[in-house]
């Protein structure tokens, strides 16, 4: 939240153009959302808060493959190659998926583990990512 504060001030003091960034805010904020959705609801089999667990974990699984596939695209100040490094998290994930609703190669619970663990390191490298731009810009927005 805070980093996209930062950088929704910098895009109005105009470092750079993003019209539509508060799409990846929402993006980033349903992702949030959906893993504290995930641990919320426990994974008890056959009671509603199993059905509010998979909701949940959808929830975080779409909003992160949609995040890593247009995040370059909202988000001009990576470097200009990096849909292809957030693009492989997003087909990894997709892939993640795949194992498990159609081919059933592990447990739901492992699949929302590899998913999380995935989802963790893209989040990583996205708030590094933006930390560094900022903190070569404007690092005053660092310390508030």
């Amino acid at each position: 939240q805070d980093r996209m504060l930062d950088l929704a001030v910098m895009r109005e003091a105009g470092f750079f153009h993003a019209p539509r960034l508060e799409w990846l805010h929402a993006l980033l904020l349903a992702l949030c959302i959906g893993t504290t959705g995930i641990g919320l609801f426990p994974y008890i089999p056959n009671t509603a808060l199993f059905v509010l667990h998979q909701i949940a974990a959808n929830l975080a699984v779409l909003s992160f493959i949609f995040a890593t596939f247009i995040t370059a695209q909202l988000l001009p100040i990576f470097p200009e190659n990096i849909h292809y490094p957030s693009g492989a998290f997003g087909i990894t994930a997709i892939g993640i998926a795949l194992g498990y609703y159609l081919f059933r190669l592990y447990n739901f619970s492992a699949m929302e583990l590899l998913l999380i663990a995935i989802g963790a390191v893209w989040v990583a490298s996205f708030f590094f990512m933006t930390g560094s731009y900022i903190k070569q810009h404007r690092p005053d927005l660092l310390e508030s």
